[in-house]
């Protein structure tokens, strides 16, 4: 059994607290962290529509909705690091939604913290069809890349959100969208003699 601390937090050790919320019929699971993962059922919305997949490397680790996925990169001050997104997604719409013409998934970076201002190339990059490895068979794969800048050397965090046909925020109902977190370390430029 937890027990309170004087700050009020619960301290669950081993144990795991699960949580219910139940919004139009759905049921929808959560718990502390360390419980698995669940069923991407829940995620699903009317005509069975779900979050793009998302990845930082071909045929590398995905992630599907909100839990996200991150990665680590680094730079030298005043070079730009390149982002790559491999993206797949299943290419429903809202029941009687009629497809746009527009690819399935868009992207969108910001820079989500840091010490000095980040300049995205593009930070809503297209997405280009590309042939990518799933573990599901993905009716649309694509691949965004833009490039960042940073005004100074430090610690970054950029953020990531790629969203379906329904746009940001699933169209009220929440499910469709994924993102991840890419930690930037930015080092000082090298500076002349040895």
């Amino acid at each position: 059994m937890g027990h309170l601390h004087r700050n009020g937090t619960q301290n669950f050790g081993t144990e795991k607290l699960t949580w219910m919320i139940v919004a139009n019929a759905r049921p929808l699971q959560s718990c502390t962290p360390g419980c698995p993962v669940g069923d991407l059922a829940v995620l699903r919305v009317g005509i069975g529509n779900t979050p793009p997949i998302i990845s930082f490397e071909q045929g590398g680790p995905s992630v599907q909705g909100p839990q996200g996925i991150s990665t680590a990169l680094e730079t030298t001050f005043r070079n730009p690091v390149t982002l790559n997104l491999w993206v797949a997604d299943d290419a429903k719409t809202f029941q009687g939604g009629k497809a746009p013409d527009t690819p399935p998934v868009t992207v969108t970076w910001s820079k989500y913290r840091g010490p000095g201002a980040v300049t995205f190339s593009n930070s809503k990059p297209p997405v280009e069809k590309a042939s990518g490895e799933w573990e599901i068979t993905p009716a649309f794969t694509g691949k965004a890349t833009t490039t960042a800048t940073f005004s100074e050397p430090g610690e970054y965090v950029l953020r990531v959100v790629a969203n379906d046909w329904s746009g940001d925020g699933g169209g009220g109902f929440q499910c469709c969208w994924t993102n991840g977190q890419v930690k930037v370390s930015v080092k000082p430029e090298a500076t002349g003699g040895r």
